[in-house]
């Protein structure tokens, strides 16, 4: 999949080693770079280790990973005219493209 971030501030978070871990643990900044490293190496969600998979939940536009270390990542998709299924909702086995919105301690239910 191909990953964007929602601000410059997010992506040095994310993908930057002095600034990421200057804002999150070393222990929060390595599961982060992990996980976003699977993601890129998948095709869409249904291509992911079902340990990471199986934490994604869907919320309204938005998906989210939850619950690593109390910090969920929430995603939208990156598309300019997102997949959807015939009742209009997103196609999630289409999406190869993720933004990163937020991480953040909002958990989703």
């Amino acid at each position: 999949m191909i990953i964007s971030f929602r601000s410059k501030e997010l992506r040095d978070d994310a993908i930057n080693e002095v600034l990421g871990t200057q804002s999150l643990s070393p222990r929060i900044f390595n599961w982060l770079k992990a996980i976003l490293t699977s993601l890129n190496a998948a095709s869409n969600i249904n291509d992911l280790p079902s340990a990471i998979r199986n934490r994604f939940k869907f919320h309204n536009e938005n998906i989210v990973l939850v619950g690593y270390y109390n910090l969920d990542l929430h995603f939208k998709t990156a598309h300019l005219n997102t997949p959807t299924a015939n009742d209009g909702t997103i196609d999630w086995q289409k999406v190869y493209r993720l933004q990163l919105i937020r991480i953040g301690e909002i958990h989703v239910g």
